[in-house]
């Protein structure tokens, strides 16, 4: 009777130990990408404490680069989510609004009209990110059996057919959760600058067209769960260039909201009066840069504020309610990477490290070596953002500085191959070295090495490098050569 029972707890024994190991694995090869470069609109809503989410805006990519929660909690203390995904359908959406509202009850839901023309997802890429960045649930089962095609349907359901493919494409935040994943608002902020065409005349010159039927059966179906849920709906159109028969089904739509007691607050009407100028606030015909979508969310703030009752959670002594947090660190990360992106265009080396030294949760490598006073190349107002002698400047090396109030800048390695490795922890799984070789390339090319982790980010002919670290994100910022 023993020998039974001793084989069975061998057989459990290994199941488990087999299922602790496949759990491990798929975590490290699922899908984790909702809006593009391992951000997740799904991750963020998973991490976001429950009952805190009051505004959700629903839709694709209009969404997410063209409505900032950042900016409405700065600007009102509204907290507000994007549930937004590249590209999605109307079904993605509903069921994005389902899965949010088994940890949420928003007060007002904000759905863009774009995504409700949409009959189905077109690039595979964003069918993945539709089918698999949900977590598996009857919801996800419910969707995809709907949704995929029949030969695919078990494909996406057990995913493990799908996602096994990953193996050559895995990169770091694969085996790590992404930082910004554990507290970002569902915004992706764009500062590249592109154009877009009379988005506002080609809104004004088009009539409202015939209301499909599944448009129409769409809508209702939300009427039905926010009556069930508690919520109110909100239509909008962030500003995007579009054809006359998409633009007139989202005017159908409108006017099918305003039969319903749904308000629309229409951005393509509204880019004049916002502001909105579509040479200069707009990433590419369809999408806003961060100029743009600064302006538009001011508008849709006061459009809610207007229409709903909603709340400011912001403490008026500075104290943020531990539940909204994550909306402070949202808005932090928003303009902390606001003032990054201004570095790309400064081309002074002493403005730019100047610029970086004035954050916090910063650490700079500076790099100078070579004869660069002999090719003509002046660094020295270096000096005073680094607190050098001149003496120190001549001779060159390796130094360490750390941002803040108050930056500090040491020396930490002089440009002699002698010199002993330096090395120092820039986070838990990122560790700095740092070191010097005159022998690169058979002596015919002095470089350093500075080594982060796994990557190189060493001098490579530039008399002058300024290798950045975010300690906050876990990080390299930038790596430039002067």
């Amino acid at each position: 009777m023993r020998e039974p029972i001793k084989n069975a707890l061998k057989v459990t024994a290994f199941l488990a130990l087999a299922l602790t190991v496949l759990s491990g694995v798929y975590r490290v090869i699922s899908w984790k990408d909702n809006m593009g470069s391992y951000l997740s609109s799904m991750e963020q809503l998973y991490d976001t404490p429950k009952d805190t989410v009051d505004v959700a805006c629903v839709g694709t990519s209009h969404v997410y680069c063209g409505i900032l929660p950042a900016a409405l909690w700065r600007d009102y203390g509204y907290s507000a989510f994007n549930m937004s995904i590249s590209g999605v359908d109307r079904s993605g959406a509903y069921h994005g609004i389902v899965e949010l509202l088994k940890t949420q009850h928003p007060k007002v839901v904000v759905v863009d009209l774009y995504t409700i023309t949409y009959d189905e997802m077109g690039e595979i890429s964003n069918v993945y990110r539709k089918m698999l960045g949900m977590k598996m649930s009857m919801n996800n089962a419910s969707m995809v059996w709907k949704d995929a095609d029949p030969s695919e349907r078990l494909d996406y359901l057990f995913r493990w057919p799908i996602e096994h493919t990953r193996y050559h494409e895995l990169a770091k935040y694969d085996f790590l959760k992404n930082p910004v994943n554990t507290f970002a608002r569902g915004e992706a902020p764009e500062w590249v600058v592109g154009e877009a065409g009379d988005v506002e005349g080609a809104a004004r010159r088009v009539e409202a067209g015939e209301l499909p039927e599944a448009v129409k059966d769409w809508v209702d179906r939300l009427c039905v769960l926010a009556e069930k849920k508690g919520f109110a709906i909100c239509f909008t159109v962030v500003p995007t260039e579009t054809d006359d028969g998409t633009q007139a089904c989202m005017k159908a739509i409108a006017q099918y909201g305003e039969t319903l007691g749904i308000p629309t607050y229409y951005g393509n009407e509204k880019v004049s009066e916002l502001g909105i100028v579509p040479a200069t606030d707009f990433v590419d015909p369809w999408h806003l840069n961060v100029s743009g979508a600064e302006k538009f969310t001011a508008g849709l703030g006061k459009f809610l504020s207007e229409h709903y009752d909603l709340e400011d959670h912001r403490s008026a002594d500075g104290i943020v309610p531990k539940a909204y947090e994550d909306w402070d660190r949202d808005l932090r990360w928003y303009e902390r990477k606001g003032r990054l992106k201004k570095l790309s265009g400064l081309s002074d080396p002493a403005d730019y490290l100047r610029e970086l030294l004035s954050l916090e949760d910063v650490v700079v490598v500076v790099s100078l070596e070579g004869d660069y006073e002999a090719a003509g190349a002046d660094y020295s107002a270096l000096c005073e953002v680094m607190g050098l002698s001149e003496e120190a400047y001549r001779k060159g090396g390796k130094w360490l500085c750390f941002g803040g109030p108050q930056p500090t800048c040491t020396k930490v390695l002089e440009n002699d191959p002698d010199a002993e490795l330096f090395t120092y922890p820039l986070s838990k799984y990122d560790i700095l070295q740092i070191r010097f070789t005159d022998d690169a390339y058979g002596g015919l090319l002095q470089t350093d090495h500075i080594r982060i982790g796994s990557e190189q980010y060493s001098n490579y002919g530039s008399y002058l490098r300024i290798v950045s670290y975010d300690t906050w994100l876990e990080e390299v910022i930038e790596s430039r050569g002067f």
